[in-house]
């Protein structure tokens, strides 16, 4: 991978009593729920997608703001033990807004799946796969229904689910990837004739601009906007039973924003950033996995509707780009918060 950044450290880091050391800033340290900077994202951008595999962090694709006049194939990879971006393949398709989810197995591939091209006006079905070790794509059989503002995560089973989409028509639909076979299943009602099965429990909401977080056989669904205003709503999908069951709500209604969960007993998921009925916001709420509960934590610095998020290698977690103005044009924020 050819290298993007070269120049020397520059991070700001909040320093408190029982700072921890950050892995990757070089002697510099940082307490828990508090936000620091990293080398900018090469390209400025809006609704990208972004995932961890190994000690890199890829932000992938995405537009020049909310109408998606200028989208990108670009696909920049931050490692944070040098704060330092390089350049991976591109992806082959143009788009934002589209699902991203890490496969299951040993040396897991990144899908990008669903989308929306040039200008938003129609909804993709590609469904693409990047190769972190052989930094190449593919392409994978595509998604039964095409889709923009989706969401999706990585099960147990090793199924990746995808949830919702459709700007003028938010969706229920779920409909699941299966790597191993490269085909699809269905939720109940999806009469697409590449889906191998229709019998996955559709959404109890509908969702656009939601977010999925995996958490073993348990996919937790915020719901974005159902209708014409973002919902806090929040579900639980248990995979194995084929079952949701509703959830307490996020405090800060809003879509496109990022989710991230913190590994362990006491883990926790972490929604960042996104876009309420008023603009773009910095909120930043916890919900505790044990306790079942929100807790508001640090805001980001910087406010920023559709950001590329990813818990990075080092336990902190990237909220990269995104868009701040009255068009959400991308900026390229590169904010860390260490949980």
């Amino acid at each position: 991978m050819k290298g993007l950044i070269e120049s020397a450290l520059c991070v700001t880091v909040v320093v408190a009593a029982g700072a921890i050391a950050l892995p990757g800033f070089q002697g510099a340290s940082a307490s828990s729920n508090t936000w620091s900077s990293g080398m900018s994202l090469p390209t400025p951008r809006m609704s990208p997608g972004s995932a961890t595999v190994g000690h890199l962090t890829y932000t992938i694709g995405g537009g020049n703001d909310q109408h998606g006049d200028t989208q990108y194939t670009v696909n920049e990879a931050y490692d944070p033990t040098t704060d330092s971006w390089a350049e991976g393949a591109p992806m082959p398709t143009a788009r934002q807004a589209f699902a991203v989810a890490v496969g299951p197995g040993k040396n897991p591939l990144i899908f990008a799946i669903g989308g929306c091209p040039q200008g938003c006006v129609s909804d993709l079905s590609v469904n693409e796969a990047y190769d972190p070790v052989g930094n190449s794509w593919s392409e994978k059989a595509p998604k039964p229904t095409g889709g923009w503002g989706l969401t999706a995560a990585t099960a147990a089973n090793g199924l990746i689910y995808v949830f919702g989409g459709d700007y003028f028509n938010p969706s229920t639909r779920v409909e699941a990837y299966n790597p191993a076979t490269d085909s699809w299943s269905c939720s109940v009602g999806d009469t697409s004739p590449d889906c191998a099965s229709s019998t996955i429990a559709p959404i109890p909401e509908a969702s656009f601009a939601g977010e999925a977080i995996a958490v073993k056989s348990t996919i937790y669904l915020l719901i974005g906007r159902s209708g014409s205003a973002p919902t806090g709503d929040m579900y639980a999908y248990n995979v194995k039973k084929n079952r949701w069951k509703k959830l307490k709500p996020l405090p800060t209604a809003r879509e496109y924003a990022g989710a991230a969960v913190t590994p362990g007993k006491t883990g926790a998921i972490f929604v960042l950033g996104g876009c309420t009925s008023g603009g773009a916001t910095g909120a930043n709420e916890a919900y505790g996995l044990k306790t079942k509960t929100w807790t508001t934590v640090a805001p980001a610095p910087t406010a920023t509707c559709g950001p590329g998020y990813a818990l990075m290698s080092n336990g902190a977690i990237q909220v990269a780009g995104g868009g701040n103005d009255g068009n959400l044009d991308g900026i390229n924020a590169n904010q860390l918060y260490t949980p």
